[in-house]
């Protein structure tokens, strides 16, 4: 034991821990400049290797000052000295386990009496609405079902099963997770997987573009149906277009048909209105109205002067017009879009007729043209109910290269050095999204939850403020990630916030907040005006104006830090120990001398 005690209070030993002090400063300062105080924080100051290399180097001036025993009067001032600075190190681990350091931000009126605390926990919300908080560290956390957390369950639908455990009065049934991630700074990746067979269709496919003279490496998944993309049939690659869309032909479309219906929606006439030889009258049957002047636009377009055909660079447009004369010959005019039935109804105009007739033209769907009327370079994917896949690729409407598709063969687009290949053909799409590591310090924290014991480990991740609903045997709990808060002993309200500024600046001299501080366990009420350099201290706490915002309308938010430090005390005797020892060693040595 003697000989361990020696080696710990060795100075080899001090010089290596020494050293390792000194690398761990300089690296951490180099990087809090670089990155900032909260990745120092987290990386360096608030790990427990750090707690550590504090902890060996009390243990090695405890060791150093021991294997001197017996003392000398001589060695009073050294003795003295080691004890301030073994004070000044273990009061500063108490100050970072036992103190309180958080943030209080308050609107004008507003009351709070918890403080938001750096870090993040692991929040569970039981059916019942009832919140626990678990500490956010990789390693098995446990839920705790009740009989009180469970009796408010209610499905979601009447389906649904309840907890296998509802409205049984049960002590406590615990259930094992395990954190098996977390990511500081967190993104979400699209994950395209195969359904089952039996699914609905839902046609995917992964294309990858590439070329040298556009400077072009690109890929993306295009999907028939996406619940969280409604553009999913779609997506720009650089400068080209690319697009799914079911393969048809527009040939075999019927012609464009004017219908009229009458009031109860009953088809009573059918028109043609591609036709060469429409007649100038069409009696609309068993009405007395009649159609005269019906007129067929493909490229219609909107004009002062009415309908125009415009095919140069649009896209198609089928339109008809016409007039609508009753058995008096007074007419009105009447329009109707093929893609936009609801065109009349959006800009009605004056019927003295009211004769509830309804026309509707049909002349195929809107995406039965797109391919055709789109400027640029455009590539498309055409599915077909067979199976069979093709492609074409258009520059200006234009068609360039088609034929069909074969996975992973390299395929010409037609224009410039433009290649592209289709590496995966999905039938029965299933849309998924992994969390992976971002570098970017704006975006979220996220964290994996395993459930051991399940046929797969099915896991989940929890990502910051989105809560994440997990089902299990006992009940569906819904998890979700939030910073670490504390209550505080009392409550503090704002009253006013005060910004003050230079004499004739816009740059703030100083804040300032009137604060009604209240514990009501001690019938304490307490007004104060807290200032930059001048906090609010009570019960140990001490309140500083760390920070404001002033949208400039609307209510001010003031923003206090929040300290609690038990170890100040001690560190402060600990200082004056250690210098009055210092100043006895000096002493000493200079009595010595003389």
């Amino acid at each position: 034991m003697r000989r361990l005690v020696a080696k710990l209070g060795s100075v080899a030993f001090t010089v290596t821990i020494s050293v390792g002090l000194i690398i761990l400063l300089v690296t951490s300062t180099s990087m809090e400049a670089a990155r900032g105080t909260s990745f120092a924080q987290k990386v360096f100051y608030q790990t427990r290797w750090f707690d550590l290399l504090i902890a060996l180097l009390w243990i090695n001036i405890f060791c150093s000052t021991v294997i001197r025993f017996p003392f000398r009067k001589e060695q009073s001032g050294f003795l003295i000295t080691h004890i301030g600075i073994l004070g000044i190190l273990a009061s500063a681990l108490v100050m970072k386990h036992a103190g309180i350091d958080g943030q209080m931000a308050l609107v004008e009126g507003e009351t709070a009496g918890a403080i938001k605390e750096a870090g993040y926990v692991l929040a569970v919300q039981y059916p019942n609405q009832e919140e626990s908080y678990l500490d956010l560290r990789q390693g098995s956390v446990q839920l705790v079902f009740t009989k009180d957390r469970l009796n408010s369950q209610t499905p979601f639908c009447p389906l649904q099963k309840k907890s296998s455990l509802q409205g049984k009065d049960v002590p406590g049934v615990a259930v094992t997770l395990r954190i098996a991630n977390i990511l500081e700074h967190a993104t979400e990746s699209q994950k395209v997987v195969e359904g089952a067979p039996a699914s609905a269709k839902n046609r995917a496919v992964h294309v990858r573009l590439k070329s040298r003279q556009m400077g072009l490496d690109a890929s993306s998944w295009l999907l028939e149906r996406d619940e969280g993309n409604s553009s999913s049939r779609e997506a720009m690659a650089g400068a080209v277009r690319l697009s799914l869309r079911e393969k048809k032909n527009i040939a075999s479309n019927p012609e464009p048909v004017l219908k009229v219906c009458d009031k109860d929606g009953k088809e009573i006439l059918s028109v043609k209105a591609g036709d060469k030889d429409i007649p100038q009258v069409i009696a609309v049957n068993k009405t007395g109205y009649s159609i005269k002047g019906l007129a067929f636009y493909p490229y219609a377009s909107v004009t002062p002067k009415g309908l125009a055909n415009v095919p140069a660079g649009r896209a198609p447009n089928p339109a008809v017009s016409f007039d609508l004369v009753d058995a008096k010959g007074e007419a009105i005019h009447k329009i109707a879009f093929a893609f936009f039935p609801d065109f009349e109804s959006m800009h009605p105009g004056k019927d003295k007729q009211a004769s509830g007739l309804k026309f509707r033209l049909e002349a195929g769907e809107p995406e039965d043209y797109s391919a055709a009327s789109v400027d640029g370079a455009q590539i498309s994917l055409l599915y077909a109910d067979a199976g069979v896949w093709r492609y074409e690729a258009r520059l200006n409407g234009k068609v360039t290269s088609e034929g069909d598709v074969v996975p992973e063969k390299v395929l010409p687009a037609g224009w410039m050095d433009v290649q592209f290949e289709v590496d995966q053909v999905l039938e029965h799409a299933r849309v998924g999204y992994d969390v992976v590591r971002s570098s970017s310090e704006q975006d979220p924290m996220a964290a994996k939850i395993v459930v051991p014991g399940t046929a797969n480990e099915d896991n989940i991740w929890v990502v910051e403020n989105r809560p994440s609903p997990l089902t299990l045997t006992q009940g569906t709990v819904s998890l979700f990630l939030t910073t670490k808060s504390r209550e505080l002993p009392f409550t503090v309200t704002l009253k006013q916030f005060r910004r003050i500024d230079y004499p004739g600046t816009m740059d703030a001299q100083g804040f300032e907040s009137d604060v009604v501080l209240k514990d009501a366990a001690r019938g304490v009420v307490l007004e104060k005006t807290i200032s930059m350099n001048h906090p609010l201290s009570y019960g140990g706490y001490k309140l500083f104006q760390s920070s404001y915002s002033d949208p400039g309308s609307g209510a001010k938010t003031s923003i206090f830090t929040v300290a609690r430090n038990p170890g100040i005390p001690f560190i402060y005797i600990s200082s004056i120990i250690a210098v009055l020892g210092a100043m006895l060693q000096f002493k000493g040595s200079k009595d010595e001398t003389v």
